[in-house]
């Protein structure tokens, strides 16, 4: 199944939070390193980066475990509440 484009970075598109931290976890087992999810970019959906943080990103400790990708969550719907 192919990602959509984001049109302001080219990156692949997350609907959720959840979404992009599966891909997060994916990536960083795959690719090695710490991958994260962030949604600042402007388009409305999650993006996944190896940024470590100058730009307010979702962060906990890589690599994702299920209860990281649950704190974020609970986090993200706080916010939007």
């Amino acid at each position: 199944m192919k990602l959509p484009r984001c049109p302001i970075t080219g990156k692949h598109s997350y609907s959720s939070l959840e979404y992009a931290a599966r891909a997060a976890l994916h990536s960083s087992k795959v690719r090695g390193g710490a991958y994260r999810p962030y949604d600042d970019c402007g388009c409305g959906h999650w993006h996944i980066t190896k940024n470590p943080g100058n730009r307010r990103v979702a962060t906990v400790p890589g690599p994702f475990t299920p209860a990281d990708m649950a704190r974020l969550a609970g986090r993200r719907q706080e916010t939007n509440a």
